[in-house]
């Protein structure tokens, strides 16, 4: 078993509108005041740990993230209400959505423990 568990994209890869990835609905969340900086958007961190509540206890136990590679699209605020996608082709590759707008996209690479 390789100790990388990831497939790399390009930067330039729109998740929105690649025929070739499909993606499935993996949860959908409420941004709280907790979470927002000072300029009343989400703050970065919140976006990282959105990412790692995608996965359980069991998996970390398993697995650490050694690179989370992000794309900023547009601002999340406070009652904002997200949906989480992953990739088909490779579920560590993650979309967060406000309604039909992209607002973040990540890759996140894993290797064992």
């Amino acid at each position: 078993m390789p100790k990388t568990k990831t497939l790399l994209f390009s930067d330039s890869l729109n998740f929105e509108k690649a025929d070739a990835i499909r993606k499935y609905f993996k949860d959908k969340r409420k941004i709280y005041y907790s979470e927002i900086d000072l300029n009343s958007h989400l703050n970065n961190c919140s976006y990282i740990k959105l990412l790692v509540d995608l996965k359980d206890k069991k998996f970390y136990e398993k697995y650490k993230i050694s690179r989370i590679n992000v794309s900023y699209k547009k601002e999340l605020n406070e009652g904002d209400k997200v949906d989480i996608y992953c990739s088909n082709l490779n579920p560590n590759y993650i979309e967060i959505k406000k309604g039909d707008e992209v607002c973040f996209t990540a890759e996140v690479t894993y290797i064992s423990k």
